[in-house]
């Protein structure tokens, strides 16, 4: 049984801009946020035929791959992963031993494997064999945007703009569904591909205002800096809220530097939806260690 507590932490008033975190904190850390949210439905329509378990992929420190082992093992469903990066092995990260703990079956995969997903000649072998439940990288089907607009209650009606982390950008378009036409949806892109932006215009709810946020990537998918660290070093000290660098980091850093700047135009009463990914940061530390460099606190 995997339960969720909601918090809504206020942080105070930035220039004159009224910011509160909301955050989604599963029994289970591995599901916090949107990560039990995402996969939900996917569970459910699981249980409808007889498939022998769930299959996904993702890269080695990916929180979608290490939520669907976490998701699998409680209800003690096989889990498989295919994993970006055919030099990976069971002791690469935390993220590879936790998948690994919770009885996911990993095969690893070259990077062009891997940009083939479901047409490489070595997954359409695998799964040749067996009858399996595939969930797309991010959990970014219909049953996972599904379950992301559950994450918008209706106390977050009464924000002005809702503000989350953009990745596979399923997330974003299920908050989307449930809003009111009179709020806004910031989504703060986490790396830089057109697709994502194209995909998320066919497919957002079209009647609301919303806005893809590209300035604060950091240079792309899993780039950061020292600034950055420095950020979410100093945010958690202040506020005691854990960001990670990859995705929840790179969005309050972009908020508050857009107010400080004075280049906020999106309302003066604002909620940033905390997605989870916090398991990502012992991944991080454990390179950041590794190249002696600064750790996430």
């Amino acid at each position: 049984m995997i339960t969720l507590k909601t918090q809504y932490i206020f942080l105070g008033k930035i220039k004159d801009v009224n910011i509160t975190v909301k955050r989604e904190i599963a029994s289970d850390m591995y599901l916090t946020g949107n990560k039990y949210r995402k996969l939900k439905y996917n569970l459910i329509e699981f249980y409808k035929k007889s498939y022998e378990g769930i299959a996904t992929f993702g890269g080695p420190f990916s929180n979608h791959l290490a939520a669907t082992s976490s998701l699998c093992k409680h209800f003690g469903v096989k889990s498989f992963g295919f994993v970006r990066g055919d030099e990976m092995n069971t002791k690469s990260n935390p993220t590879i031993e936790h998948c690994m703990n919770t009885g996911m079956h990993l095969e690893y995969l070259n990077r062009e494997d891997y940009k083939l997903k479901m047409f490489s000649k070595k997954v359409k072998k695998f799964l040749s064999k067996r009858n399996i439940y595939f969930i797309p990288e991010g959990g970014a089907n219909d049953f996972g945007i599904t379950g992301s607009s559950e994450m918008v209650g209706s106390f977050d009606h009464t924000f002005d703009t809702i503000c989350l982390a953009v990745g596979t950008g399923g997330t974003m378009l299920g908050v989307s569904r449930p809003m009111k036409n009179d709020q806004k949806l910031l989504g703060f892109l986490s790396v830089n591909d057109e697709s994502r932006i194209n995909y998320i215009s066919k497919n957002i709810n079209s009647s609301i205002d919303y806005k893809l946020i590209k300035e604060f990537t950091f240079g792309g998918f899993g780039k950061f800096n020292y600034e950055l660290i420095l950020f979410i070093n100093s945010f958690k000290k202040k506020y005691k809220i854990p960001l990670d660098p990859i995705y929840t980091g790179k969005v309050l850093f972009g908020i508050f530097t857009l107010i400080n700047n004075h280049n906020w135009s999106w309302g003066k009463n604002i909620l940033f939806i905390h997605t989870g990914g916090l398991q990502g940061i012992n991944g991080f530390n454990f390179l950041q260690k590794k190249k002696g460099e600064l750790l996430l606190k």
